[in-house]
């Protein structure tokens, strides 16, 4: 799979957040970078020593047939197996309001060196759509060292 969209990276500095919940966000249009089916974007550095508790994916525009799966460099599905955008954005008030889906529990990951979270596009060419990926983490002490 292609990883050509690298520049959704936001620059993101990880001094002093030892002890301390972090929720990293980032929206990512695609208008102005539409990228094929079957390709992953990384969207969110993660920092070494991480315990990334939470993933969610909000759908701020839809796009026909398009989804998205949620994961890192190791698992394209480590937070959230492909999503469909047009059912996420219709689960909340007949598709008038954002949508989004959070990962569970089950999905927690530790990074024991600097990570990323990567969206991977199926279904479809994905060429309108803008999307809010979140991640909830804590840096362990001593690990970010």
């Amino acid at each position: 799979m292609a990883n050509d969209a690298v520049t959704f990276l936001p620059v993101a500095t990880f001094q002093h957040l030892e002890n301390k919940v972090m929720v990293a966000s980032n929206k990512i249009d695609f208008s102005k970078k539409p990228t094929a089916s079957g390709s992953s974007v990384d969207v969110l550095r993660i920092p070494k020593g991480a315990y990334v508790k939470r993933v969610a994916l909000t759908v701020h525009t839809t796009e026909a047939t398009v989804t998205i799966a949620v994961g890192d460099a190791a698992s394209a599905t480590q937070y959230l197996t492909a999503q469909t955008l047009t059912s996420l954005k219709a689960d909340n008030n007949a598709g008038t309001a954002d949508g989004g889906v959070m990962s569970v529990d089950a999905a927690q990951k530790f990074y024991g060196a600097e990570g990323v979270i990567r969206l991977t596009i199926g279904g479809a060419q994905v060429d309108t759509a803008v999307v809010t990926a979140s991640a909830e983490y804590f840096v362990v002490p001593g690990s970010a060292a």
